[in-house]
């Protein structure tokens, strides 16, 4: 049996003016094509004058201890329009009603994969979408058909099923807020 990969990371020091320690290490993630790449992370852990060089490296090791002991698994690195085209729409589409897939179809092609398309799916997160409900709040609050709620369910279904999948973690990106007309 094949020894586990252990790692303590890399902490350095960063800035002049408010210097902050800066961790890294490496992860696992799977390419498209299904192969294992690994890639290097970068992590703020906190500020120089509030933390320690000791304290700094515990909390580095804490977010280490996971792929450390192999409770970590892989995300895999395919773009969120990609696996809007091929996983998605063939696997969950069918399932749901027809007035209900119309909506998610519309709001998907419409406004969702303009916006993250090229985005990788692990990448997107709570303020990714913050900023993408906050930008059709700006742009459609005049009009009064427009509640920025609609939005939410789609993208919600999306990442639930991207996390099902096992593509991204789950439950690292929800609508948390209900938008109401007029918010931003």
């Amino acid at each position: 049996m094949a020894r586990p990969r252990w790692q303590g990371g890399w902490l350095l020091e960063r800035g002049q003016r408010n210097p902050v320690w800066v961790g890294r290490y490496r992860e696992d993630a799977l390419a498209e094509d299904g192969s294992r790449l690994r890639r290097q992370r970068s992590v703020i852990l906190g500020s120089v004058a509030e933390l320690s060089q000791r304290e700094a490296q515990q909390l580095l090791s804490v977010r280490l201890a996971a792929i450390n002991q192999g409770r970590h698994r892989p995300e895999m690195l395919i773009e969120f329009r990609r696996f809007v085209r091929e996983r998605w729409e063939p696997a969950i589409l069918p399932t749901l009603r027809f007035s209900t897939a119309r909506g998610y179809r519309h709001l998907i092609r419409r406004h969702l994969l303009p916006f993250f398309g090229r985005m990788p799916l692990p990448e997107i997160g709570p303020m990714d979408v913050q900023m993408f409900v906050a930008e059709k709040s700006k742009r459609f609050a005049p009009r009064r058909w427009f509640r920025s709620a609609t939005f939410c369910p789609g993208f919600s279904a999306l990442q639930s099923t991207g996390a099902t999948c096992r593509l991204i973690l789950p439950g690292k990106c929800r609508c948390r807020r209900r938008w109401r007309y007029g918010s931003a």
